[in-house]
């Protein structure tokens, strides 16, 4: 390969700022800081939320497309994932296949340009700022409106950090007005990884993720289908869509909704990048950009959770939202809903098989993605939670297990919160409100410690009750079953009671009117019959409990 003058490549480059398990900080080439070393690389640190978690995107995509061929024979057998994949390569293996892939890979020069339109644009140019997400927009601009994140902020910035913001935004795209398509996900989609809980290395933290979507055994499919830069750009101006029919599902990883071209230039005045502080040859003030880029509809990605919407009766990809993700979300995240309306992502899957006993029996799941409103970016979220592996059919009880775990602890908080805006507010008040809203997010964080408890040691636990063929003793499952539910029954209860009271029950009677006090009495009677299992809301909980509710009916 010819080099063209700016090209940058973002395979020779040392481009990546690497922190070691030394402490040792640095920059390096992608090759550099996945490979084994006695001094491990384990982190990219950006400094930017939306950069380290999209910068392990691009390391995840780098690997399934680099060992396409691996991963595809490799499928859901785990020995020969281990055999192949399980350790860091040596640096020399990582560089040839990597070598393969760097035409696809030059952020500037003649050719192709990584994440960019093949061919310039035109118009005016865009200061580079607007390219990272949480920059005000145009609008916003417009009305001198940018109080809090002001314009300008990052009037010039090295390739290294072009080269990632073009990333994030290709890839996590929100709406951008007319034509200005949303990423392969949607805007703001979510993304969720697992890893041994004794993971150091950034391999270890990202090879159990490496999936390749809609595997057919191939290594040489043609790079310009996984690679969309690599040809004219399939533009949308009339409705016009990709599927991954017509271009290589790999595509998932390395999608391009946004017709952009940086214009990468000589640092001749040195002047240092703006997120960095680093001063490089090279870099990026101003881009051009044009609407109705890539429109994708069907792909599946690897890395995202799905959930079937009824309305068009298709599975999408979950997005983020406000508020800490916790254990109210295993469904959904970790494993499937009961329905199957909600999935885990392909990666969660793959990983609890070979991580089962890779670096120990236990994981750890992080979840990550901006929090958008429209085109606004309210929040870039990371939430890790305990993710159980073991063998399949253990792992299977667990889910089971859960499920029931987490939909109990759901219509627990519909009691609390129900019983709580009754007694204060009496039938016609409010069914939601600040103090409601926070009343639900205390529940989950409240009884999240609860629920860990319980789960760790869960699989050893079920484990136990395997007979020596291997098959589960009944006995022994079932008394397990109802030791764990009525376990995490008194820890709901307890956890419901004290918040009920907390807010419902006055340290001083004195300023309530009669009434009022009545109706807070009533209220708290009634909830604790329904914990105790009385009356149709006590069924219910119970049921969602997969408990038996007490024979004898009490009125709630």
């Amino acid at each position: 390969m010819v080099a063209q003058p700016h090209n940058f490549s973002l395979i020779s480059e040392a481009w990546l700022p690497y922190r070691r398990l030394s402490g040792e900080r640095g920059w390096a080439r992608p090759a550099e800081v996945l490979a084994a070393s006695e001094d491990p690389v384990v982190a990219v640190a950006w400094g930017r939320a939306d950069f380290d978690g999209a910068v392990r995107e691009f390391l995840i995509g780098l690997l399934a497309v680099a060992y396409r061929d691996v991963l595809t024979d490799c499928g859901d057998e785990v020995g020969a994932w281990r055999r192949h994949l399980q350790n860091a390569p040596a640096l020399a293996e990582l560089d040839a296949r990597f070598a393969v892939l760097e035409p696809a890979f030059f952020l500037g020069g003649a050719g192709a340009r990584f994440g960019q339109d093949f061919t310039p644009l035109g118009g005016d140019p865009v200061p580079i700022a607007q390219l990272l997400i949480d920059s005000p927009g145009a609008n916003t601009l417009k009305k001198n409106q940018d109080h809090f994140v002001k314009r300008g902020r990052a009037a010039c910035l090295g390739a290294s950090a072009a080269a990632m913001a073009l990333f994030t935004l290709q890839t996590y795209a929100p709406s951008g007005g007319q034509g200005h398509r949303t990423s392969l996900r949607g805007g703001g989609p979510l993304t969720v990884i697992a890893a041994a809980s004794r993971a150091v290395s950034l391999w270890d933290q990202l090879a159990p993720n490496c999936v390749v979507p809609g595997a057919t055994g191939s290594d040489d499919r043609p790079l310009d289908g996984i690679f969309p830069w690599l040809r004219e750009t399939p533009t949308s101006e009339k409705g016009q869509t990709v599927t991954p029919q017509q271009a290589d599902p790999l595509q998932a990883y390395w999608g391009m909704p946004r017709r952009i071209r940086l214009h990468l230039a000589d640092n001749q005045d040195g002047t240092p990048c703006a997120l960095t502080g680093r001063v490089e040859a090279l870099c990026v003030r101003t881009y051009e950009t044009r609407n109705y880029g890539i429109s994708y509809v069907g792909f599946q990605h690897p890395l995202s959770p799905y959930s079937f919407a009824k309305a068009s009766g298709e599975f999408l990809p979950v997005h983020g939202q406000p508020g800490r993700i916790g254990y109210r979300h295993w469904v959904g995240l970790v494993t499937a809903s009961d329905d199957g309306a909600r999935v885990p992502s392909e990666s969660i899957r793959l990983a609890r098989l070979r991580l089962k006993s890779s670096r120990g029996a236990t994981a750890r799941l992080s979840a990550f993605g901006y929090d958008m409103d429209n085109m606004k970016a309210r929040d870039f979220t990371e939430s890790a939670m305990p993710l159980l592996v073991g063998a399949p059919n253990v792992m299977a009880e667990a889910d089971a297990l859960i499920r029931e775990m987490v939909r109990g602890a759901d219509v627990g908080r519909f009691l609390l919160v129900s019983r709580v805006r009754e007694a204060l507010f009496g039938p016609s008040g409010p069914s939601d409100g600040s103090l409601l809203e926070r009343l639900k997010e205390t529940y989950w964080t409240a009884t999240e410690q609860d629920f860990l408890t319980r789960i760790d040691g869960l699989m050893d636990r079920i484990a136990a009750t395997l007979a020596d063929d291997g098959e589960f003793d009944d006995d022994a499952r079932d008394a397990l079953r109802q030791t764990v539910r009525r376990d995490w029954l008194a820890a709901l209860t307890r956890q419901i009671a004290r918040l009920f009271d907390d807010l419902v029950v006055p340290d001083d009677a004195g300023v309530l009117l009669l009434s009022d006090m009545q109706r807070r009495a009533a209220q708290r009677r009634s909830l604790r019959a329904a914990l105790a299992g009385y009356g149709k809301p006590g069924q219910d909980f119970y049921t969602a409990l997969g408990l038996p509710a007490p024979k004898k009916q009490k009125a709630a």
